[in-house]
């Protein structure tokens, strides 16, 4: 089974979306949303995202040590090996 975390907002349509995909393919995964963290998490998540070379952006899906950033399924598909 992958690793799967989601930094997300809570106000983000595509971070809606892309937690509806997950879920919607019982994909097991750990959410968390940064605007709702407090600035301990916060630090936490921008040194995380920063590390990984991408931007501050969201959703931010790491799948193992894979990341995606932004709204794209068929990327998902293919990390999580997702047919269809």
């Amino acid at each position: 089974m992958k690793n799967v975390e989601l930094y997300a907002l809570s106000t983000c349509p595509w971070c809606a979306k892309t937690k509806k995909y997950l879920s919607e393919n019982n994909i097991e995964f750990e959410s968390t949303d940064y605007d709702l963290a407090d600035k301990e998490e916060q630090i936490k998540i921008t040194e995380d995202m920063k590390s990984s070379g991408s931007n501050v952006a969201f959703p931010y899906l790491k799948i193992d040590e894979e990341v995606v950033v932004g709204w794209d399924p068929a990327k998902y598909r293919e990390l999580l090996e997702i047919d269809g």
